[in-house]
């Protein structure tokens, strides 16, 4: 559970992870030069409190930090800087797994991108509903705001935001048992990003199709995503992913290899949590 927590944290494009799906606050904010500068130094000053706290693990004090940077920069009259502490907001509640206060935060990180007209920004507001959409079980609805944020994202300037906006629409597909097109909508998300050169992600996409593809029944297509997974993780060294071993000893067992299949088990247990 806690891995797959961090995955999502990570494609939800939070600028307090290394795998940013918008990266768009990796430093702190730079604030706009119409901005007053006692309020930008106070804008600063929360955004880095904020993301210690976070880093600390502290997600609850986080999240309240965020929230009052975001209301600093929304009475500045920085758009952008509201829209980045709200998704931030969102991504430290959606740490603790309190889905109840990440939907509005996400939400206003939305409307705020929107009054923007940046759309990058909107892009990346929208994965991020799309994503906590999915994980809350609408998958209807991640599927629309996915479908919506793809459709608009021709002037998005980040190559990254798009892949990942497909996974979001991968996801939601496969849950809806639409596996087919979610299958090409993953694998050309993967495409991308190995392009772009970001085969840690790639490879954990390709660990999340194995994962749709067992639970829609196509062990085949599940068992190659899955080598291709280990392949990448291993040539790259990247970290294991306890979740590609546990896939492939699944899949191994089910095809009579108890040998390989516990030996991927074991191998599995021993990844560092």
């Amino acid at each position: 559970m806690r891995e797959n927590l961090g995955f999502l944290v990570a494609v939800l494009g939070s600028a307090l992870t290394a795998l940013s799906l918008i990266g768009s606050t990796q430093a702190p904010a730079n604030s706009p030069n119409n901005i007053e500068p006692s309020a930008a130094a106070a804008i600063r000053q929360s955004f880095t409190a904020a993301r210690r706290q976070f880093s600390a693990g502290h997600y609850l004090e986080a999240h309240e930090s965020f929230l009052a940077t975001a209301s600093l920069a929304q009475r500045s009259g920085s758009l952008l800087i509201a829209a980045e502490a709200f998704n931030d907001a969102g991504a430290s509640a959606l740490a603790r797994q309190d889905i109840r206060h990440a939907l509005p935060d996400f939400l206003r990180a939305r409307h705020s991108a929107e009054a923007l007209h940046d759309a990058t920004v909107i892009a990346g507001a929208m994965n991020n509903l799309a994503s906590l959409y999915n994980t809350s079980g609408h998958p209807e609805v991640a599927r629309q705001v996915a479908t919506e944020a793809l459709a608009a994202s021709a002037g998005v300037k980040d190559k990254g935001t798009r892949p990942k906006l497909q996974v979001q629409l991968a996801i939601a597909l496969a849950k809806l048992n639409r596996f087919p097109e979610a299958l090409v909508l993953y694998r050309d998300a993967v495409d991308q990003l190995v392009e772009q050169g970001d085969p840690g992600t790639g490879a954990r996409v390709r660990s999340m199709l194995g994962g749709a593809a067992i639970e829609a029944g196509h062990s085949d297509d599940a068992e190659v995503a899955l080598d291709e997974a280990l392949w990448m993780i291993r040539s790259q060294h990247l970290p294991e992913s306890s979740n590609v071993l546990r896939f492939l000893a699944k899949i191994r067992g089910q095809r009579g290899d108890q040998r390989s299949a516990t030996v991927l088990f074991d191998a599995a247990i021993k990844v560092p949590v």
